[in-house]
């Protein structure tokens, strides 16, 4: 369980990692890498369809990134929630 709550309708995600390679084997440029648009439900606020530990995409560039606990993590608000896996 999170030691964070996010307030109100608001949901806190951890991305998933951002791929190096293609499917190919060929390196990336940082440049090249697409922002992660899916991640891990860390902690939710109230009123929200996804719980703890399901997996949902959401809007490519939504939400504000913050740093946790030396973490990277994105805190968005449901209506950017695209799909719950």
């Amino acid at each position: 369980m999170s030691k964070y709550t996010p307030l109100g309708e608001n949901i806190l995600i951890r991305p998933a990692p951002i791929e190096d390679t293609t499917e190919s084997g060929l390196l990336l440029l940082e440049a090249s890498k697409d922002k992660p648009n899916m991640g891990t439900v860390v902690a939710v606020g109230s009123n929200t369809e996804v719980k703890t530990d399901d997996t949902v995409y959401y809007h490519a560039y939504a939400g504000t990134i913050l740093e946790l606990d030396n973490d990277e993590y994105v805190v968005i608000n449901k209506s950017d929630l695209l799909v719950k896996k």
